[in-house]
């Protein structure tokens, strides 16, 4: 079951409801990672995007990395 929640500043929040009978917890963590890889790849199929706010920690990097002088592609 998928639902919409209230829309937000970044975007239209949903919900995903999934049930299976495997009692065995590695396979539901399988299950949850194929639904999610299925899900974020479909994404652009639809001119979507996946949104997720910075961390305190993403911010402090970019931070230093503007400091240095560097962009995100220097460092790899």
């Amino acid at each position: 079951m998928v639902r919409q929640l209230a829309p937000k500043e970044h975007g239209l929040p949903i919900e995903i409801y999934v049930f299976s009978n495997d009692i065995v917890w590695a396979n539901y963590e399988d299950i949850q990672a194929d639904l999610f890889d299925h899900v974020l790849s479909i994404l652009p199929e639809f001119n979507l995007s996946a949104y997720q706010a910075p961390s305190g920690a993403d911010l402090e990097k970019a931070g230093a990395l503007l400091v240095a002088g560097k962009t995100s592609s220097d460092e790899s």
